[in-house]
């Protein structure tokens, strides 16, 4: 965002989003704008991106599977926003770090998109798919110049990747595949446990395409979600993320990781449970 970005850039931010996106955008001096998608399923329209473009509008960010929703989308859909992004000139940040971890239809990077490659920086990582979230080790692909601006503010803030972090992605390359392939499968039947589970406690809950997060309603309980968390915290042990973290559209719902053991999932959804009756 630093390297693309001037002051009073306005950035458009599809929310719920991950808690990061907006402070660096401020960081930057550029200007985030949300846009809520409460009403689309917590997922991006191209009429929702049609609608917030501005005259200023440079970039948009898109996350995708989700957090903290799980959501992601089809080819066709992106292809829609796509066009959108071509007839505004918007460059695009793609942050497809959950991709591997997409269980219902083939993940669709956005710059094999006709058009989409020459305008999109697309980011991601080792930490979900392969679960090396400690080694830090990320990348960025995009064009070229706008790699060569971000080398210049990269080596002179972060320096380079350990090389210890570095072998260790060289062998998840090279070796990795099939246990990314057992994750997932394991993934999956964890999805399928929370969801069924939370639907039949009362929390109405979209399964989620991918990651693994699922965003369940807390509406009908008439908590406000921060509330809710703090409660579920200190009444049953029980660790949630009130859904405002990601945005105002978030109220009303909390983030629930299923990237725990299948007996801490059991015993999570026991508490909510018992949460719920009390």
């Amino acid at each position: 965002m630093r390297a693309i970005l001037n002051p009073n850039d306005k950035v458009l931010i599809p929310e719920p989003a991950y808690v990061s996106y907006w402070p660096l955008v401020y960081l930057t001096g550029a200007k985030p704008f949300y846009i809520n998608t409460s009403k689309s399923g917590f997922k991006l329209t191209a009429q929702g991106l049609e609608g917030a473009v501005k005259k200023d509008t440079r970039l948009l960010i898109l996350n995708y599977p989700s957090n903290p929703t799980g959501n992601s989308f089809s080819r066709n859909e992106l292809l829609k926003i796509s066009r959108v992004v071509k007839r505004h000139h918007l460059m695009v940040i793609t942050d497809e770090i959950y991709d591997d971890l997409t269980y219902d239809f083939h993940h669709t990077p956005f710059t094999s998109l006709k058009g989409m490659r020459e305008r999109t920086v697309y980011l991601n990582g080792f930490s979900k798919s392969y679960a090396m979230t400690g080694f830090r080790v990320g990348f960025a692909c995009g064009p070229k110049e706008v790699i060569a601006a971000m080398t210049k503010i990269h080596q002179y803030t972060m320096m380079c990747v350990p090389i210890t972090s570095q072998m260790a992605a060289c062998e998840a390359l090279k070796n990795g595949a099939k246990s990314v392939a057992q994750m997932k499968k394991e993934y999956k039947r964890r999805r399928e446990f929370i969801v069924d589970g939370l639907n039949r406690i009362g929390l109405v809950c979209p399964k989620p395409q991918g990651a693994f997060y699922v965003f369940p309603s807390i509406k009908n309980t008439g908590y406000r979600s921060l509330d809710f968390a703090k409660e579920l915290l200190h009444k049953k042990k029980v660790a949630v993320v009130p859904g405002t973290a990601f945005g105002p559209s978030g109220e009303g719902h909390i983030r629930i990781s299923y990237a725990s053991s299948f007996d801490n999932l059991k015993e999570a959804l026991l508490r909510i449970g018992d949460f719920l009756k009390e």
